[in-house]
């Protein structure tokens, strides 16, 4: 068996870059008040939306972002949300990024 060459450029003309988006969410877990979201450091993602759904996948509360600046802090009261667990998804033209946080009461 001979050696396979390897092409030393590759055509990657049709793939986008894939950025996933970091935020924070604290306090995690939480049993009342308010659950901070932060999201830090990424300019110019353009329109996003923060989509909090419960453990069955129903969306909960939604937050629509028209531009989304280098650094958001969203504060949210949960003193109606039940106990369990919650996905919190930001949303941006660049991708999609997935956190989860907890109500214990």
């Amino acid at each position: 068996p001979g050696d396979v060459p390897i092409p030393e450029v590759f055509n990657t003309k049709g793939f986008e870059e894939i950025v996933t988006i970091e935020f924070d969410i604290y306090p995690n877990p939480i049993a009342f008040g308010n659950l901070n979201i932060l999201v830090n450091g990424y300019d110019e993602i353009g329109k996003s939306s923060i989509i909090i759904s419960n453990g069955m996948g129903q969306e909960v509360q939604r937050f629509d972002l028209n531009e989304l600046d280098s650094n958001i802090h969203l504060t949210i009261p949960i003193d109606d949300y039940s106990s369990g667990m919650y996905i919190v998804q930001l949303a941006t033209s660049r991708g999609i990024s997935v956190e989860r946080f907890i109500i214990e009461r």
